[in-house]
């Protein structure tokens, strides 16, 4: 599996609004399926303009791409910008156990 986070950017507001709980009960469900791993909206949008980042665990690149576009804001037209990115979390709670090897074999070859 790999993680991908994903940046969206919403500048029409009323659309925003009008599909915000079709958008959540689709983000719900996502969590449920153990595909979304946190989401939320970045605090310093400029005005008249919401951001959001979603972290994502899938099998690859075409998955996340059906998911996003299953999305009801992503089929309503209201991502004006989007941006994916593969991530590799080496460190905290999605830390994997090749990851605590390398930071372990990282830190053992550095002293």
């Amino acid at each position: 599996m790999k993680y991908y986070v994903v940046r969206y950017l919403h500048t029409d507001m009323i659309g925003w609004k009008k599909h915000v709980n079709a958008h959540i009960d689709y983000l719900e469900q996502l969590v449920k399926q153990e595909k979304l791993i946190v989401s939320g909206p970045i605090k310093d949008s400029k005005d008249g303009e919401k951001d959001a980042l979603l972290i994502f665990k899938v099998k690859d690149l075409n998955e996340l791409q059906q998911l996003i576009e299953q999305d009801p804001y992503w089929f309503e037209g209201l991502v004006a910008d989007h941006t994916i990115k593969e991530w590799d979390p080496m460190f905290g709670s999605l830390q994997t156990p090749k990851h605590k090897l390398m930071v372990r074999l990282s830190k053992w070859i550095n002293r």
